[in-house]
């Protein structure tokens, strides 16, 4: 009974903090997403009252679930699922580096298994154009591990593992070092990923 009291003491200070970011990003100062005050407009109390919705375009190829590593990077075995993940990334990496609408738009990538496949095959000029994109945020990662693995049903030494896995390759190849936690197919919640966020 304490557990569950402590979960959900938990879970309402998590919706607080979030309710608290989403009311301070509401109310400062962003180009992309103005405050728009009433200027006596009768119409502008609507405006006002606007939910800005924050998308944030991401992936996530799961490494091995249904098809091998090089079926899912290659775009091979599409009976099972459609999915190729190296045209996902060459993709975005034209799209930001289009001139007309690049200043605005941004990527987040998360499993360094496909994304370490791809990187180390990209041409001299190409890994530069990436990182000038990782230096402006205009792609970044989240997580990091080389995985995202399932929360539940995990030892713990294997999410430590995989994610030490994906920040030192991350940290080596560009000097980065992810700052957000991002489990989205989690299977369960357990406290070693907790830990591994803290």
């Amino acid at each position: 009974m304490a557990i569950m009291i402590a979960k959900l003491i938990v879970s309402r200070a998590l919706l607080l903090i979030l309710l608290g970011t989403v009311r301070a990003a509401a109310t400062r100062s962003d180009p992309y997403c103005p405050h728009i005050p009433n200027n006596g407009d009768k119409n502008n109390h609507l405006l006002e009252r606007t939910l800005n919705v924050h998308i944030t375009p991401h992936t996530h190829d799961d490494v091995g679930w249904l098809k091998t590593v090089d079926q899912y990077f290659y775009g091979l075995n599409n009976t099972i699922q459609q999915a190729h993940v190296a045209l996902i990334l060459d993709n975005v990496l034209n799209e930001l580096q289009d001139p007309y609408t690049a200043h605005n738009r941004t990527f987040t990538y998360v499993e360094m298994k496909f994304f370490s496949k791809w990187y180390l095959a990209l041409p001299p000029v190409l890994k530069s154009s990436l990182k000038e994109l990782i230096n402006k945020e205009q792609f970044s990662f989240a997580n990091g591990g080389w995985c995202m693995h399932d929360e539940a049903a995990t030892h713990y030494m294997g999410m430590i593992d995989q994610t030490t896995l994906g920040h030192q390759f991350l940290l080596k190849e560009l000097g980065v070092v992810p700052k957000v936690g991002w489990q989205i197919d989690p299977f369960g919640h357990s406290q070693a990923q907790a830990e591994l966020f803290a």
